[in-house]
């Protein structure tokens, strides 16, 4: 072989060999973690090695040594978690604050069951002053979307400020529309007692819509719906057409109708006032079922209701609710210990005279009285004049009649003769 053959077998060895290195530096390069373009990223000067984890870690045990004195003092302080501190605790109810002895105000929409000063909303007042401060405010007569003057019930310690906006015809859409105008600071309680101005058909759709705007109004009160005994005057009672709407709108309830049903008092409680309300008696049992309810204990007899209680129906109420003490009912009576479930009457309760005997229901459907129209003061005329004309009662002007006595003329007599005279025509013998 010649020497160029010898050199070009050499080149070509060479090639072949360097070609041989190329390709198992690509392929290594590729199978490696870096790849083409790590290697490239690093010629580049951005190439950062990877982190390197074990795959294992997970499944090593833990370990089991004994906590130390100094692992168990960091274990109790260590601070709590994200999830622990965005649960907010709960606020307390309005039962727990009443129990501590907090300040309460609650506001009443109801209708006329609780206008009367016999009415619960005034009992309850009354009642609460055995163990609290008792502060009232109902709307005026005249304009009801107003306030009257706040009277002090009586009553020590903490203060339940009660603002009662009970109308005659109130409907839940009545105190819906106007319920700016009723809330007047930051109730903690609102109590919803409607019925007797609605039927069963309008009432559901109203008490939601009230619901919707206490919800929006006052997010933070607690809102309780009042189930109103059965009414008595022909007409169909509101009760199961309440306790469907609030078990289906998840509506907390007072139930004063089914205690009354419970204790066979619907139709000893009616009043002879008003067959749409309730007598002296139910005023005061719907009251402390409220209060059972609502703040969880009774309130005891309130100033003026202690004999009211004794006797079964009651007497009626002092002329001024504010009057308490010496001023309402003489010496203080002794304290009465609460119970909670009072004794009632066996016989039908004594109504005062302002109350008569228990009304019964008419025979004839009753039906619902027209709208009162303003009315407006007839002037006065005077008395017609009469048909007759009465006869003078003044005589007509008379003679005086002579004081003096009359005068008397004497009766003519012919004189006798004393002689014979002519012409006498006398003849003697």
């Amino acid at each position: 072989m010649s020497g160029s053959s010898r050199v070009r077998s050499t080149g070509l060895g060479a090639v072949v060999i360097l070609t041989n290195v190329l390709i198992v530096a690509l392929v290594a390069i590729g199978f490696s973690e870096r790849g083409f373009s790590g290697w490239w990223d690093t010629l580049r000067g951005d190439w950062s090695p990877p982190q390197v984890t074990d795959p294992y870690a997970e499944d090593e045990a833990p370990t089991t040594a004994p906590p130390t004195e100094d692992d168990t003092d960091a274990a109790t302080t260590a601070p709590p978690t994200t999830a622990e501190t965005a649960a907010e605790p709960e606020p307390p109810s309005v039962q727990e604050r009443y129990t501590d002895g907090e300040d309460l105000e609650v506001l009443v929409l109801g209708d006329r069951t609780g206008t009367h000063e016999n009415d619960w909303v005034a009992a309850w007042a009354r009642q609460l002053t055995r163990q609290r401060e008792v502060y009232l405010t109902s709307t005026q007569e005249a304009d009801p979307t107003r306030y009257g003057d706040t009277a002090s019930v009586g009553g020590d310690g903490a203060t339940v400020t009660i603002d009662n906006a009970s109308l005659v015809e109130g409907t839940p859409e009545y105190a819906a529309a106007r319920l700016d105008l009723f809330v007047r600071d930051d109730p903690d309680l609102v109590l919803v007692s409607f019925g007797r101005a609605n039927t069963p058909e309008d009432l559901p759709e109203q008490l939601g819509a009230l619901q919707e705007e206490l919800e929006e109004a006052l997010p933070d009160a607690e809102v309780r719906f009042v189930v109103q005994p059965p009414r008595r005057d022909g007409q169909p009672p509101v009760t199961e057409a309440v306790r469907d709407w609030a078990d289906d709108a998840d509506a907390e309830i007072v139930d004063v109708a089914r205690v009354f049903e419970d204790e066979e008092i619907v139709d000893l409680t009616v009043s002879g006032r008003d067959p749409l309300s309730v007598n002296i008696f139910g005023g005061q049992r719907w009251a402390e079922i409220v209060q059972q309810e609502v703040f969880g204990e009774p309130a005891g007899e309130g100033e003026g209701e202690s004999a009211a209680a004794d006797e079964g129906a009651g007497a009626p109420a002092p002329a001024d609710p504010g009057a308490t003490g010496d001023e309402g009912a003489g010496a203080e009576p002794p304290p009465v210990e609460p119970t909670a479930a009072p004794v009632l009457p066996t016989q039908p309760p004594v109504q005062p005279t302002s109350d008569p005997a228990p009304w019964q229901p008419p025979v004839v459907p009753w039906q619902p009285p027209p709208a009162p129209e303003p009315t407006v003061p007839q002037p006065t005329d005077p008395a017609p004049p009469p048909t007759t004309a009465p006869e003078p009662t003044n005589p007509g002007p008379t003679d005086p009649e002579p004081t003096g006595p009359e005068p008397t003329e004497p009766d003519p007599t012919e004189p006798e003769p004393t002689d014979g005279q002519a012409g006498s025509g006398l003849e003697y013998a």
